[in-house]
C-alpha cells in the first residue's frame, strides 16, 4: 500500500518548493487539482513588470507585486485576493518602484493593476510619477507596510512636494513607514503629521545630516519602536549619528543602499525572507 501523508503536510512540502523558487512552480501545477489551487496563487504573489522603453535603465522593474492580487495575462478577470492559509500568510505587497517618469501607456497598466491589488499591506514606491488615481488606489488597500516619497502621493506632476495629509486613510493602518523625502519637508510637518498615524511602531528616514525632528520623534510618537537613519555611504564624519544612538537606545543607524540594493531588500522582505 502506497503512504499517503496528510494533506496539511503534503501542501507544506509543495508550498516549502514554491517558495525556494517560483520557476518549480508551473512544473508542479500538472500533478493534481488540489496542487494547483496551492500553488497558482503563489506563481503570481511577486509579480515582475519590466519596462521596455526604460533605455536608462534597462530591465528595471516598473511594477511588481507580491501576494495574491495579479490578474494573469490569459484571464484578465480572476485576482487573487485571499491570504495564504500554508506556512507564508502574508497577504500580498505590490511594489512600484521606478527612476523615472512612468510613461502614459504605463500610468494606465499601473492603474489597471492597482484596481485589482486590494488586499495588499506591503507597498513601495519610489520616483513615481504622481496622478490622483495612485492615492485612491493605494487608499483602498489595508496598507501595513508603505516605502515611499510621500509628496510624490499628494502632489501631481508639477508638484513633488506637496503638503503630506497624514490623516488620510493610506496611513491610518501603516505599522512600518520608510520615508525617501523626508528632508524635503520641515520638522514641524513631522512632529505635528506623524502623531497622526495611530498604528506607527517603526520609522525609516534617509539623510545625509541630521535634523531636530529626529530627537523629537520619540516624544511625539508614543508608539514607535525603531527609527531607522539611513545614511549615504559618502557621509564619513558620523559623529552626529553615534551622539544622536547613546541618546535614544531605540534609534539605529545604517547605510543607505543604492536603488538596486534598496529593491532586492523589499524583494527579499516580498517573499517573505529577511530585510532591513
Amino acid at each position: 500500500m502506497t503512504p499517503v501523508l496528510p494533506p496539511e503536510l503534503e501542501r507544506e512540502i509543495f508550498e516549502i518548493i514554491a517558495w525556494e523558487s517560483t520557476k518549480a512552480i508551473p512544473p508542479l501545477l500538472p500533478v493534481a487539482r488540489r496542487v494547483k489551487l496551492w500553488l497558482e496563487p503563489l506563481l503570481y504573489r511577486v509579480l515582475l513588470v519590466r519596462d521596455p522603453t526604460n533605455n536608462l535603465y534597462p530591465g528595471r522593474e516598473l511594477l511588481a507585486a507580491s501576494g495574491h492580487v495579479a490578474a494573469t495575462p490569459r484571464r484578465p478577470g480572476r485576482c487573487y485576493r485571499a491570504p495564504s492559509r500554508g506556512l507564508f500568510p502574508q497577504p500580498c505587497a505590490p511594489c512600484l518602484s521606478r527612476r523615472a517618469s512612468i510613461p502614459p501607456s504605463d500610468l494606465h497598466r499601473r492603474d489597471l493593476l492597482l484596481s485589482v491589488c486590494t488586499g495588499a499591506i506591503d507597498v513601495h514606491l519610489v520616483n513615481i510619477q504622481a496622478a490622483p488615481s495612485l492615492l485612491a488606489g493605494l487608499s483602498r488597500m489595508p496598507l501595513r507596510r508603505l516605502e515611499a516619497n510621500l509628496g510624490s502621493l499628494f502632489g501631481d506632476d508639477d508638484q513633488i512636494s506637496a503638503e503630506i495629509d497624514f490623516s488620510a486613510p493610506i496611513f491610518q493602518n501603516i505599522t512600518h513607514l520608510s520615508v525617501f523625502d523626508s528632508m524635503t519637508y520641515t520638522v514641524s510637518d513631522w512632529t505635528t503629521g506623524l502623531p497622526l498615524l495611530p498604528c506607527l511602531t517603526h520609522l525609516s528616514f534617509e539623510a545625509n545630516e541630521t535634523s531636530p525632528v529626529f530627537a523629537e520623534v520619540f516624544g511625539v510618537c508614543t508608539s514607535l519602536r525603531v527609527f531607522v537613519i539611513l545614511v549615504s555611504r559618502y557621509v564619513h564624519d558620523r559623529a552626529q549619528f553615534i551622539a544622536l544612538r547613546q541618546q535614544h537606545q531605540r534609534v539605529v543607524i545604517m547605510d543607505n543602499p543604492n536603488t538596486t540594493d534598496g529593491e532586492n531588500d523589499w524583494h527579499r522582505g516580498a517573499r517573505g525572507l529577511g530585510d532591513f
